[in-house]
């Protein structure tokens, strides 16, 4: 018993000496920009008082469809982005 225990101690020291003198290769990191994720638009509110087809809220109506149409293209630049860094779901 002694002496499977005195063997098993030098090989425990010579296996944890074998890799003493090796480099290790270091990490490779890549410091790639953020990308840039639109910040979520204020849209015009409707008057209550006017009706929905008044000149006035025909242009707020189109003003907010701009708005959404713009925050939507943003979203997907951001999107389009980050799948093209790799970052599925990470």
């Amino acid at each position: 018993m002694q002496r499977a225990v005195a063997l098993l101690s030098a090989l425990i020291v010579l296996c944890s000496c074998c890799g003493c003198g090796l480099k290790q290769a270091a990490p490779l990191i890549l410091n790639l920009p953020d990308c840039p994720a639109p910040s979520v638009p204020e849209l015009p509110e409707l008057d209550a008082a006017e009706p929905l087809d008044s000149p006035e809220n025909l242009s707020r109506l189109l003003e907010r469809d701009d708005r959404i149409r713009a925050y939507i293209d943003g979203l997907n630049a951001a999107l389009s982005c980050e799948q093209a860094r790799g970052n599925h779901g990470n």
